[in-house]
């Protein structure tokens, strides 16, 4: 069980703690953007590596167990979460990784709706399974997903702000009033 957590630190430390952060910025100021990003894909990779099979190892230890009548429930919203990580990855979107040049550019598709489908997706599948799947390792592990995909939504908005400002609002203003990250 420690693996898992630090597993879930590790994951979350570089995705809100680096990633959205002014060390991102000073990290690129000494690896270059190209360098920054490799690194930072090369850690994903081995936090997400090490995460899955930290999960896969913990012992189960019940909490509340697992809950029949939310099967059916579960169902239901997985058709959700799945279109929006699909869509979401295959959506132009000025929030996604090396898409800064479309700022500028009016909101399309999905992306009107909200600004950040695929992590909204990951939120909804990770909190689906945070409550179906009722035992410590679960709750870590998804726990863990729910919050860098809906912790990184504000991360995101705000790094776009710090390094692009004016020209953020383009993409953020309009979408201010909707409650959908």
């Amino acid at each position: 069980m420690l693996s898992l957590v630090l597993a879930a630190l590790f994951f979350a430390g570089i995705h809100l703690g680096i990633a959205g952060t002014a060390i991102r910025d000073r990290a690129i100021g000494i690896l270059g953007k190209n360098g920054y990003m490799a690194s930072f894909a090369v850690a994903s990779v081995i936090g997400l590596g090490w995460l899955v099979a930290a999960y896969n190892r913990a012992p189960y230890l019940v909490t509340w167990g697992m809950l029949e009548w939310w099967k059916p429930i579960a169902i239901i919203l997985m058709l959700p979460a799945a279109l929006l990580v699909v869509i979401g990855l295959t959506t132009p979107n000025p929030t996604s990784v090396a898409q800064e040049g479309r700022v500028g550019q009016p909101p399309q598709g999905i992306v009107r709706v909200s600004r950040h489908p695929f992590l909204t997706g990951v939120a909804l599948w990770a909190l689906v399974h945070l409550i179906g799947n009722g035992d410590v390792a679960s709750l870590i592990f998804f726990a863990t997903w729910a919050i860098v995909a809906l912790a990184g939504t504000v991360s995101i908005d705000a790094k776009r702000r710090r390094l692009l400002g004016a020209a953020s609002s383009a993409h953020v203003e309009p979408l201010r009033d909707r409650r959908v990250p």
